[in-house]
C-alpha cells in the first residue's frame, strides 16, 4: 500500500512541477508565434503562480474536509482542462487562461502529498522524507528541459501539451484508486466533520500564530527566485547574450534542475545531521543570494563561468523542504491543511510577482527586436538579490526549531 501511495504522490508532483517551468524552453518560441513582449511574456508565466495562490485557501478547506486524495484528483482534472486550453490557444489572452487553469489545477497537489507524508511517517523523518519527494518531483522540470526541448522538436508544443494532458488523466486515475489519506486506525479517520464557520475559524488561527510572518517572508522569496531564473529568465539569457540555441540552453537548465534535485537532498540530510533548520535556510540563502550579486556584477562572464554560476544557484536555492518543515511545525494536526496551504499562497504569490516584476525590469531595457540586452539580465539578476536578501533579514527574527525537539 505504502508503495502505491508513494507512486501516485510522486507523480502528481512530477506533473505540478512540469507544468509550473513547462514554458521554459519554449519560452523563445512563445515570443516568436505570438510576437510577446518581455512585460506579456512575464505575465504568461506568472500567471500559473498567481492563480496556484489564489486557489490555496479553497485548496487547503478541501484537503481538510475532503482528504488529500479526493483533493488531488479533483484538481488534476483542472490541470487538464488547462493543457489542453494551451495546446488548442492562438492567442496571448487564451494562454494565460490556460496557465490559470493549471495553476488551480497543482494548486494542492504538493501540500496534499506533505500532509500524507506527515502522516505516513515519524514528524522527526519529516524533512527527509519530504527532501525524496521533492527531489522526484524534480523530474518534472528535468523533463521540462531538454526532454522537452527535444519533444517540441518532434511534435510541437502543442502536441506536447496534448500529451501531457494523457499523462495527467492516468495519474489522476492511479491516484484516486491508490492513495490513501493517513495509515488505519489513525486519529485523521476519528476527526469530526467541520462546520463552514469552524473552517474559516480555523484559518484565523492559522493567521494569529506569531511565528508565521518570519517564515512567510522567506517562503516568499525562496522558490520564487529559482523559478524566476530556471523557469523564466534563464534560457532566453542563454539564447540572448551567449547565443545557445533551444537544445543547448535546456541542457544548461537540465543541470541546473540535477543540482536542485541533488540540493533537496543534501538538505535534508545535512538537517538530521546538524539539527538546525533556521541555519541551513539563512545559509542556503546567503549562498544564493550571492550567486545572482555574481551574475549581476560580473561584466561579460564567459559561457561556463555563467554555467557554474546557474548551477552553484540552483544548489543553494533547494532548501524548499526546510522552509516546509519549518511551517509544518508550526500548526495542529487539524490546522495542517489550511496552515501549509497559506503558507504555499505566499510561496507562489512570490513566484508569480517575482516574475511580473522581473518582467518589468527586463522591459525597461527592451530596445525591441525580440530580444533583451546584457544589462536587462544583469537588472534581473540585481533584483532577485537584492529581494532574497531583505527576505532573509526578516526570517533571521524566527525561533529555531529542532528535529530532535519532535516526536
Amino acid at each position: 500500500m505504502l508503495a502505491w501511495i508513494f507512486l501516485g504522490l510522486s507523480l502528481a508532483a512530477i506533473l505540478s512541477q512540469f507544468y509550473r517551468t513547462s514554458t521554459a524552453v519554449i519560452a523563445s518560441d512563445l515570443r516568436r508565434d505570438l510576437q510577446l513582449t518581455p512585460e506579456a511574456l512575464g505575465m504568461l508565466t506568472g500567471a500559473f503562480f498567481i492563480a496556484f495562490a489564489c486557489a490555496q485557501v479553497p485548496a487547503g478547506m478541501l484537503i481538510d474536509r475532503y482528504g488529500p486524495r479526493s483533493t488531488i484528483s479533483l484538481l488534476l482534472l483542472v490541470a487538464i482542462t488547462g493543457a489542453i486550453a494551451f495546446a488548442v490557444g492562438t492567442s496571448v489572452d487564451v494562454l494565460i487562461l490556460a496557465r490559470v487553469l493549471m495553476g488551480i489545477g497543482c494548486s494542492g497537489i504538493m501540500m496534499s502529498a506533505f500532509i500524507v507524508c506527515s502522516r505516513w511517517f515519524a514528524a522527526r523523518n519529516f524533512t527527509l522524507i519530504i527532501s525524496v519527494l521533492l527531489a522526484i518531483s524534480n523530474a518534472g522540470v528535468l523533463l521540462a528541459t531538454a526532454p522537452m526541448a527535444a519533444a517540441v522538436g518532434a511534435i510541437g508544443w502543442r502536441g506536447t501539451f496534448w500529451f501531457t494532458a494523457a499523462v495527467t488523466a492516468m495519474t489522476a486515475a492511479v491516484v484516486f484508486l491508490r492513495v490513501r489519506d493517513a495509515p488505519p486506525g489513525h486519529a485523521y479517520y476519528e476527526r469530526p466533520r467541520e462546520s463552514a464557520s469552524e473552517m474559516f475559524k480555523g484559518i484565523r488561527e492559522v493567521l494569529s500564530n506569531r511565528q508565521l510572518p518570519f517564515v512567510l517572508a522567506i517562503t516568499f522569496v525562496s522558490y520564487g527566485t529559482l523559478v524566476t531564473v530556471l523557469a523564466l529568465w534563464g534560457a532566453p539569457y542563454l539564447s540572448d547574450v551567449h547565443k545557445l540555441d533551444r537544445i543547448e540552453a535546456g541542457h544548461v537548465l537540465f543541470v541546473m534542475v540535477l543540482a536542485a534535485i541533488v540540493g533537496n537532498v543534501v538538505y535534508g540530510v545535512l538537517e538530521r545531521m546538524l539539527n538546525t533548520r533556521k541555519q541551513l535556510i539563512l545559509g542556503g540563502g546567503t549562498g544564493s543570494a550571492v550567486t545572482l550579486a555574481m551574475l549581476a556584477l560580473l561584466p561579460h562572464p564567459g559561457f561556463w563561468t555563467v554555467a557554474v554560476l546557474l548551477t552553484l544557484f540552483s544548489g543553494f536555492t533547494a532548501f524548499s523542504a526546510v522552509i516546509i518543515a519549518h511551517g509544518r511545525s508550526l500548526f495542529a494536526d487539524h490546522l495542517v491543511g489550511r496552515g501549509m496551504t497559506t503558507a504555499n499562497i505566499f510561496t507562489m504569490l512570490g513566484a508569480g510577482a517575482l516574475q511580473v516584476i522581473t518582467g518589468l525590469v527586463a522591459g525597461a531595457f527592451n530596445a525591441g527586436g525580440g530580444t533583451a540586452s546584457e544589462n536587462a539580465y544583469r537588472a534581473v539578476f540585481a533584483t532577485l538579490a537584492g529581494i532574497l536578501t531583505l527576505a532573509l533579514l526578516i526570517y533571521s527574527r524566527a525561533r529555531e526549531i529542532r528535529p530532535s525537539d519532535l516526536a
